[in-house]
């Protein structure tokens, strides 16, 4: 009897290290295809606006991945496109004017009610996130303006404000 349980521990533990292998095995793989791929990086790219005029003030490049919103068409927004050095366009975007600011308050005269107020801005600070790409090298901001066509028919005419050059380097300055 004490012969017949000895070789059933030993398969036990040659089962136990075979499973304990594979597992090792599996994980060492997943790590280094993680380790193959790319890091994704996000830049950070903060501007200052002053009467429709766009500076670069700071570059930062982190860790991470940029969520894309949709484009869409709103003379409240503004737009972006993205350049390479030999001009080819890397993406479009938008995002909310930082020019137009939207409060919402109680109303004091009229208790549980909301009353919302827009404020236009003549100057401030705002910070872009894109995905970053190693071929960037230009950004272009511009404005919807309504078209003096009927606006069923016609979309609104884009204003430019501006190209900017990047300079971006890896070690996160401007």
């Amino acid at each position: 009897c004490f012969l017949t349980k000895r070789p059933m521990i030993k398969e036990k533990k040659v089962r136990i290290s075979c499973l304990s292998i594979l597992v090792l095995f599996l994980l060492g793989s997943i790590s280094f295809s993680e380790q193959s791929k790319p890091a994704s990086k996000i830049l950070f790219l903060q501007f200052k606006i002053k009467d429709n005029s766009i500076t670069l003030v700071k570059t930062t490049i982190k860790p991470g991945v940029a969520k894309q919103s949709p484009l869409i068409e709103n003379k409240d927004l503004l737009y972006y496109q993205l350049f390479s050095p030999s001009g080819a366009s890397l993406g479009k975007g938008s995002m909310k004017d930082p020019l137009i600011q939207h409060f919402e308050y109680e109303d004091p005269d009229h208790p549980g009610q909301i009353k919302r107020k827009e404020v236009q801005l003549k100057e401030t600070e705002f910070t872009l996130r894109i995905p970053y790409a190693l071929d960037l090298q230009e950004i272009e901001f511009f404005k919807l303006l309504p078209s003096n066509l009927d606006s069923q028919k016609q979309p609104s005419l884009p204003k430019s404000l501006g190209k900017i050059k990047l300079q971006i380097k890896e070690d996160n300055s401007k």
